[in-house]
């Protein structure tokens, strides 16, 4: 996932820092600071529905409720991925990304350059059962070409994560928008998983442990299934809050 070696320090610092919080407001805070950290300039984190107000950000306080009372959240390409997508969407305000969407989300996202956000990264979080959970907008003043060179292959797969993170525990301390089921993991499952977090690929994690790919699959998707998660990427982020593996 990009930091082969160990865990990036800067997912365990964010970690370490988001467990000391036992509040939404004081978690809100330092999960926000974690990705103004690297780099986002507005950080949006939506729960449950898209219509149900469940949605905290750092963009001017006026234009969520003008967002919609205009209706645009229902042509936001933003919003139907995370209903839909599993993988983080880099998107950006220029017309090789708007040119062939409704006019009502090119108004929306001409409206966001207002305030500086012309592109970002949007982290889908669904549940293991394909339900959608909400989401995380780690917006950006610089166009969508100087985001990707900016981000690459080193700071999206943090981003991820820590998106992931953040928002599994701000969902518990908001209440209401995940069931929290106890999970076993086998002492294999934690194996792959610790791997995965210290930036092996499925591939590398195979050879790693003696194991075919099909197999290291096999157990990735089971540590999904235990973890309700969608993604390998949201099973690790659930595995390390729960404390269930330690990097």
């Amino acid at each position: 996932m990009g930091w082969a070696g160990g865990m990036d320090k800067r997912i365990t610092d964010f970690m370490t820092r988001l467990r000391q919080t036992s509040d939404f407001d004081q978690a809100l805070t330092v999960a926000t600071q974690g990705l103004e950290n690297l780099g986002a300039s507005t950080v949006v984190w939506w729960f449950g529905d898209p219509d149900n107000n469940n949605i905290w950000s750092t963009c001017p306080p006026s234009w969520f409720p003008y967002y919609f009372d205009q209706g645009y959240w229902l042509y936001d390409p933003l919003v139907r991925h995370c209903q839909s997508g599993v993988r983080p969407l880099v998107y950006g305000t220029e017309p090789a990304f708007t040119g062939q969407l409704h006019p009502r989300a090119r108004q929306a996202f001409h409206e966001t350059t207002e305030f500086g956000m012309h592109s970002g990264i949007q982290v889908p979080v669904r549940l293991g059962s394909g339900v959608a959970s909400g989401g995380v907008n780690v917006g950006s003043h610089y166009s969508a070409p100087d985001l990707v060179r900016k981000f690459g292959e080193e700071r999206l797969p943090v981003t991820h994560i820590m998106a992931l993170l953040a928002h599994d525990h701000l969902a518990g301390l908001l209440g209401g928008t995940r069931v929290e089921t106890e999970a076993t993991l086998s002492p294999r499952q934690k194996e792959v998983l610790l791997w995965l977090a210290k930036g092996l690929n499925i591939e590398q994690i195979a050879e790693r442990l003696g194991l075919t790919r099909i197999t290291a699959d096999i157990h990735i998707a089971k540590a999904r299934e235990k973890l309700n998660a969608a993604t390998r990427e949201q099973a690790l982020a659930i595995a390390l809050r729960r404390g269930l593996i330690t990097p």
